[in-house]
């Protein structure tokens, strides 16, 4: 019936809709009350019932994972969920569609994994599609199990946005070399996770792929070298990147440049950060007695005035949010995206 008249119009009374169903006025009521909470109608005190402006319109859940905005992290998962903001907004007028933002507190209960509001609403067919932004494989094989349209970034999920962390290494030992360096590591931190997350240990692909770009660049893979924090068995009390990277600094530098480095490869802006300090303690200056080349996201503040001392290749965050919302339109709409994966690239800041 509210789908026949459309929104905001006004559809018969409680008595009236008794007769018309043949029903007792407890399952009417009921019945109401339900389809208020889906959107579909609404009441207004002595004047009637009414038809739901938002009838037909979808409303998507954004889903972010807490720990990626405590204390300590990166701006970047601030920056991206601001960003989903504004194109939510942009969306809200210019499309069918609203939306549901929500804080995900990972490993809370494997089963049920996600906030109480978020299940019912998934439960009771309210919500159409799903952006899922750094959440576990427990809370995103709920999601799926629920066969709703749902797109991961930064963590489980079928249809998926990656970061080509490839192209970083390879346009970083490009830079690298172009500038005669001979001697590279590749700095890395340790990954801030929660203490009930898998061990993140090392990244050997990452480590493989990085010596093989040395060697596609003519360098010698001997002449590649790997600086981590050290895992432990607390990582998950691992201190912030930037001291990650100011303690990395003092290792490689601390009393004379042991390895004879001549070049840095720093995946991270915030150990980038932390290194531009600990390399000043040291007596070390980049630029001049060493060649940097760090990750970066654009428009993040974290390496502000810090350009003229190191080559600097970016990922554009909203990249990210125009690839995850191509993907679930296509997913809404019952067809299929043209990739699993969709890469977002980066490029060096000109």
């Amino acid at each position: 019936m509210a789908y026949r008249h459309g929104p905001r119009a006004k559809l018969p009374t409680v008595q009236e809709l008794i007769v018309h169903f043949g029903a007792g006025q407890a399952t009417i009521v009921s019945a109401l009350d339900e389809l208020e909470a889906q959107n579909v109608l609404y009441r207004k005190d002595r004047q009637g019932i009414f038809v739901s402006p938002k009838l037909n319109r979808k409303l998507i859940s954004i889903l972010l994972d807490s720990q990626w905005l405590r204390a300590g992290s990166s701006p970047f998962w601030g920056q991206l969920w601001g960003l989903f903001a504004e194109e939510a907004e942009r969306r809200t007028q210019t499309k069918n569609e609203d939306f549901l933002f929500q804080l995900v507190t990972a490993w809370q209960d494997p089963n049920e994994p996600l906030p109480d509001n978020m299940r019912h609403k998934i439960d009771a067919g309210i919500i159409h599609g799903v952006i899922s932004i750094g959440l576990g494989v427990v809370e995103a094989d709920w999601v799926i199990n629920s066969s709703l349209p749902m797109v991961a970034f930064a963590g489980g999920g079928f249809w998926a946005v990656e970061m080509d962390f490839n192209r970083f290494i390879d346009l970083g030992v490009e830079a690298l070399v172009s500038r005669g360096c001979k001697q590279i590591a590749k700095v890395r931190a340790l990954p801030k996770a929660d203490r009930h997350a898998p061990n993140p240990g090392i990244d050997f692909e990452e480590d493989q792929w990085f010596l093989g770009a040395l060697k596609a660049n003519g360098v010698p893979e001997t002449s590649g070298h790997l600086a981590q924090y050290p895992c432990a068995n607390n990582w998950w009390d691992a201190p912030a990147y930037q001291e990650q990277g100011e303690y990395l600094a003092a290792e490689l530098f601390q009393g004379g440049n042991k390895l004879g480095l001549d070049g840095l490869l720093i995946t991270d802006d915030l150990v980038a950060s932390g290194m531009l300090a600990g390399l000043r303690h040291c007596g070390i200056v980049p630029g001049k007695d060493i060649a940097i080349a760090s990750h970066s996201n654009a428009g993040s503040p974290v390496l502000y005035g810090c350009e003229d001392l190191l080559t600097v290749i970016e990922f554009d965050p909203g990249d990210i949010v125009r690839q995850m919302f191509s993907m679930l339109d296509a997913l809404m709409s019952g067809g299929v995206p043209n990739e699993q994966d969709r890469i977002v690239r980066p490029a060096l800041r000109s």
